[in-house]
């Protein structure tokens, strides 16, 4: 595993920190390939009841890293990170997510994949898909109309502006809004409530809870991907990429 994640596992909870603070905590190919690889991992490690995911540097995840984008591009539902999507779909046990600072891209739409996520006042969310000439992934053209009805979806995922806690929580992002200087002691305290519950009844509920006996999630993810990854291969997009590039720089 590379630097990207730092993890630590005591008493039933696997802390995850995503550890890129010099980028806002951007994923490359190796960051999807890391979660994916941990998440199996501590599905099958009956030492773990709970995992608590934030990131490092007061930021959760500023998303995709766009440079890696058009350096190491994915090209079917075979890459890394629509892997990883489907991994984070599956996963049998509670995720929590403690988010402050940015969370953009696939910093917000896994969110909608955990179970609770915990947010402070100042966090912003973003989908920028549209913006970069793409179309949403994670199934969150599925889920994100589920949680928020059909409007407010519709508003974040076609206009891709920056929203804030108060949205995010109208939207079903957030189970509940933390002071800052709270938010992780209290997600932690949360996580070791949980997994200090019978485990077999929490992982049953969760079942229960996140079922999807059609595969409509896990084809949601599939059809998304096809669309981006044939898009991300236009001109359109690459020049949307190039050019908030250049404006980073």
């Amino acid at each position: 595993m590379s630097e990207d994640l730092i993890v630590a596992i005591a008493d039933g909870v696997c802390e995850v920190q995503i550890a890129r603070p010099q980028t806002k905590n951007s994923f490359l190919a190796s960051t999807y390939a890391d979660l994916r690889a941990l998440l199996e991992q501590v599905d099958a490690d009956d030492a773990v009841s709970v995992v608590l995911v934030y990131g490092q540097g007061g930021n959760f995840s500023s998303g995709n890293e766009l440079g890696d984008f058009l350096e190491n591009p994915p090209t079917s539902a075979q890459s890394i990170a629509i892997r990883f999507m489907h991994t984070l779909h599956r996963f049998t046990k509670p995720l929590i997510a403690a988010v402050d600072g940015f969370a953009v891209g696939i910093g917000t739409t896994m969110l909608l994949h955990c179970d609770i996520v915990y947010a402070t006042e100042s966090a912003k969310f973003l989908m920028p898909f549209v913006n970069l000439a793409v179309v949403p992934e994670a199934a969150s053209t599925l889920l994100l109309p589920e949680r928020a009805g059909l409007r407010l979806a519709s508003e974040l995922l076609y206009f891709a502006e920056a929203f804030d806690t108060e949205v995010a929580e109208r939207a079903g992002l957030v189970s509940r809004i933390v002071p800052r200087d709270e938010l992780l002691p209290f997600a932690r305290k949360r996580a070791a409530l949980l997994a200090s519950k019978p485990v077999v009844a929490v992982r049953e509920t969760k079942k229960l809870l996140r079922q999807d006996p059609t595969g409509a999630i896990a084809e949601r993810i599939d059809q998304e991907a096809e669309i981006f990854c044939k898009m991300l291969q236009e001109p359109p997009a690459q020049a949307a990429i190039r050019r908030f590039l250049n404006k980073k720089k």
